[in-house]
């Protein structure tokens, strides 16, 4: 089936592409927001033969969504902390 000049085949991994360039952005972001520490261990963990350089990129696309998690619960206790200071209800999500 053809939608314009692309087949469905062609859209869908055309958006999977954005998509998964747009979590590893916003992972490049939440890893920039850890401490040294807790970014070491990403690195290990993710890619233990290259401790330098951008570990989101060399992370496989099947590990992504688990990474994800990682980073999320790695950021919760200062997001916790953000809030309290600027006033807002460190329990709200």
């Amino acid at each position: 089936m053809k939608y314009g000049s692309k087949t469905f085949q062609e859209n869908y991994e055309t958006a999977l592409i954005a998509a998964e360039k747009q979590v590893r952005d916003k992972m490049k972001e939440m890893v920039s927001r850890c401490s040294i520490g807790e970014q070491d261990l990403f690195r290990r963990i993710y890619n233990p033969k290259k401790l330098e350089g951008d570990v989101v990129d060399m992370i496989p696309f099947e590990k992504l969504d688990w990474a994800c998690c990682q980073l999320e619960k790695a950021l919760h206790p200062q997001r916790i902390v953000e809030r309290y200071l600027n006033g807002e209800d460190p329990d709200e999500r």
